[in-house]
């Protein structure tokens, strides 16, 4: 897995998931933007992708996420800390709190990111009922209602669930059997 700086400004904010990377420090000898390696996620299979203004978002084959960069908003979904707001290199969220239980397994299937938002659709399998639902949970900045959780939250950290996208399982039609026989 690879990024690069790709604005007006050299990354300073972490969201390239190199430890110590700045201007300052960068490969003289190569393009600004080159790309650099991200040796913390060498051993994952990375299959999505997603950035916001100042963080990254990446999703292994296993529904696991990792995030990195600016969490002055809560976007990389860990709790705000003023003193280190800035997660440097990719680090894994942990969904479990949302889902208690043993017989609960979530996967992240698909993730968004923008401005100061992050966004992930979840897949809950009840081991016990062998049944699957689909989640919808958003972190970051609220403030203009963009979490959909019914608040208007100026930094959330932990991913809530979208009460109204949360629970749902693909519906399954009755057969068509009958109007086959009339």
């Amino acid at each position: 897995m690879f990024s690069a700086a790709a604005s007006t400004s050299f990354p300073a904010r972490g969201q390239t998931g190199i430890r110590g990377l700045t201007f300052a420090t960068r490969p003289k000898d190569k393009p600004y933007d080159t790309c650099h390696r991200i040796l913390d996620l060498s051993e994952q299979k990375i299959t999505k992708i997603a950035a916001g203004d100042y963080h990254s978002l990446v999703c292994n084959n296993k529904g696991q996420v990792f995030s990195f960069g600016d969490n002055t908003n809560g976007q990389l979904g860990f709790d705000y800390d003023p003193e280190n707001n800035i997660v440097p290199t990719p680090t894994p969220l942990l969904l479990k709190s949302q889902y208690p239980g043993r017989n609960l397994m979530a996967a992240v299937k698909t993730l968004a990111a923008g401005g100061a938002n992050s966004y992930f659709v979840v897949d809950v399998e009840d081991t016990q009922k062998g049944k699957v639902t689909s989640d919808l949970l958003a972190c970051g900045t609220g403030i203009f209602g963009n979490l959909g959780n019914g608040k208007w939250t100026h930094v959330q950290g932990s991913p809530v669930k979208v009460k109204s996208l949360c629970g749902l399982s693909e519906c399954q039609f009755p057969t068509l059997q009958f109007l086959q026989n009339n």
